[in-house]
């Protein structure tokens, strides 16, 4: 038999999967939260529970064969102030310990008051630690639609049976088990790591969250919906003594700050480096250096796209998270067809690209800032933060032509330009009307080498200068490590290859090979890449600098710029 479990976020649908799959007995097979049913489920034997939640980013209607649907509820009150707290999870300022504290204290504040601090309140600290004014809005705004969702997902599966939350927790399973036609003898036994989902399995305790000022707020939204799902919508009765456990509150979040990936992110965790399989022991001080490769190529009001993967595994696809003005609001799969970075060489089969739709009251808006990592990684996929800018209409945004432009140190490049205005766009320099950019591309066949230096005052800093003769060279990155000190950086060779190769991928078209460590680089006359070995919370982190001068194709500029 196969059984979905579908809920909203904060219902009790991971501790009901693992109800319902213990009481199936051995041999039962879970699938935790997948966007969509596999195309082979029908291939699998034996019972089979699946958990999802009602999201946008998610296909509910390919589980429509599955045998049974149980969808769960939860009266929306209690829900938003679960999703209050665990919204915090993702959030980006979880990187910096006096924002971390300052909204501890304002739930410190909570659990000492009740009733003189309010919901908003407490989103306004949390919108001053993210820098977004409007988190508020955005949190309400986003709460509604998540029960928009709900609400269109029950209207298309009219067979599912809809479980109250409150039932559950009361352990009152003679619905559940009819519907199943199983009974319900197990326990809910949630794995560790995914305990902090798990907040007070209780039901009512808004009752001791709200103010006076919360129910004028969120009575008029909320009650349409009480009233839908069979809640009394008219009680809106606040406890006369409201108690706050620290436990469901500053402690909780202060779980989630300690189990954050963003706390990973930001190196509070503990890195492990390595060189050909073996651990690097000694005096080698740990580093900050990305696990994966890509770019966040373009943001606009419908979409939002870039390709990504892992360099140890590059034919895995990887798990791309978007935030939005530090708050996570899509996760997708790196898997779809990138032919661009399979002919540049940066990707064996091109099968790493994104391509996302906002959810429906999620889109970002003009000002706000989107940022894209790889899951686990520590920093964030370069090109990434980017600002939306105001509506345009439809926006050209290649990554091969416009990376180096946008990334060039602190020169300022191409910006986002409008298709049919692409001719105002003037190139960065051009070989054409340049005297000296001319000389150096006529010079004699022989390619010259690489100017390195690494040493500095402090010691740490790694740059390297080419010239480009005919606007072609051949660069083998293991040959050129060699002569890099790499003593000076604290890096081994795999560590300083990875860099010098992610910080080539920015030059985009103008690389056109990668095999075997050599890369083919045309169409500049000359360019610089470096990083600095910055000290941040005891690691050195690689700040990577850009500058090359372009080539401009003559009569070729606008074909480049608009494809």
């Amino acid at each position: 038999m196969k059984i979905l479990i579908a809920g909203q976020a904060k219902t009790g649908t991971t501790a009901l999967l693992y109800l319902v799959a213990s009481s199936l007995g051995d041999g039962v097979k879970l699938l935790f939260e997948p966007l969509e049913c596999p195309s082979d489920v029908e291939m699998f034997g034996g019972d089979l529970v699946a958990k999802v939640i009602i999201r946008k980013d998610v296909n509910l209607h390919s589980f429509v064969n599955f045998d049974k649907k149980i969808i769960i509820i939860r009266d929306p009150r209690d829900r938003l102030i679960s999703s209050l707290l665990y919204s915090q999870y993702h959030a980006k300022y979880l990187q910096n310990d006096e924002l971390v504290s300052l909204v501890r204290e304002c739930l410190e504040m909570k659990e000492s008051a009740p009733a003189s601090v309010s919901i908003r309140e407490i989103l306004e600290v949390i919108g001053k630690a993210s820098q977004n004014l409007l988190i508020a809005k955005q949190f309400n705004k986003h709460f509604e639609l998540e029960l928009m969702l709900l609400d269109n997902y029950l209207a298309s599966v009219p067979d599912a049976f809809l479980y109250r939350y409150e039932d559950f927790v009361d352990e009152s399973y003679t619905l559940l088990e009819t519907y199943l036609g199983r009974p319900i003898c197990g326990k809910a036994v949630v794995p560790g790591n995914l305990r902090r989902v798990v907040r007070t399995k209780k039901s009512g305790d808004w009752r001791n969250w709200f103010t006076a000022d919360d129910v004028q707020e969120y009575q008029p939204v909320l009650g349409p919906w009480l009233k839908k799902y069979g809640y009394d919508a008219e009680d809106w009765k606040l406890n006369a003594e409201p108690i706050i456990d620290s436990r469901h509150c500053s402690k909780y979040f202060m779980l989630l700050v300690d189990e954050s990936p963003v706390r990973k992110h930001s190196g509070k965790s503990q890195y492990v480096l390595a060189t050909n399989g073996k651990e690097i022991n000694g005096n080698l001080e740990k580093t900050q250096i990305n696990k994966s490769l890509g770019y966040l190529d373009l943001i606009n009001e419908g979409i939002c796209s870039g390709w990504a993967f892992y360099t140890e595994k590059p034919t895995i696809a990887s798990k791309v998270q978007i935030f939005v003005n530090d708050r996570l609001v899509l996760t997708t799969e790196a898997r779809l067809p990138r032919p661009d970075v399979k002919e540049c060489g940066i990707h064996p089969t091109g099968l790493c690209g994104f391509r996302v739709e906002w959810p429906i009251g999620m889109r970002p808006q003009a000002g706000d800032q989107v940022e894209a990592w790889v899951e686990g990684d520590v920093n964030p996929l370069l090109g990434s933060p980017k600002q939306m800018s105001a509506p345009q209409g439809k926006l050209a945004w290649p990554w091969s032509s416009a990376v180096g432009a946008q990334l060039v140190g602190r020169r300022s490049g191409l910006k986002r330009t409008p298709l049919g205005k692409s001719k105002a766009v003037k190139p960065l320099i051009s070989a054409d009307h340049h005297p000296k950019l001319r000389a150096k591309s006529n010079q004699q066949n022989g390619l010259s080498d690489f100017s390195v230096s690494s040493v500095s005052d402090s010691g740490n800093r790694l740059s390297l200068k080419k010239n480009v003769p005919l606007l072609s060279t051949r660069i083998n990155v293991s040959e050129l490590i060699k002569k890099v000190d790499l003593g000076l950086l604290g890096l081994s060779e795999k560590e300083a290859a990875h860099l010098i190769r992610e910080a080539l991928a920015l030059l985009g078209r103008h690389i056109i090979a990668l095999d075997d460590g050599v890369v083919k680089v045309q169409g500049l006359g000359s360019f610089q890449i470096g990083f600095t070995m910055k000290e941040k919370d005891g690691l050195k982190v690689p700040k990577k600098h850009i500058v090359f001068r372009a080539i401009k194709p003559r009569n070729k500029q606008q074909k480049r710029i608009s494809a």
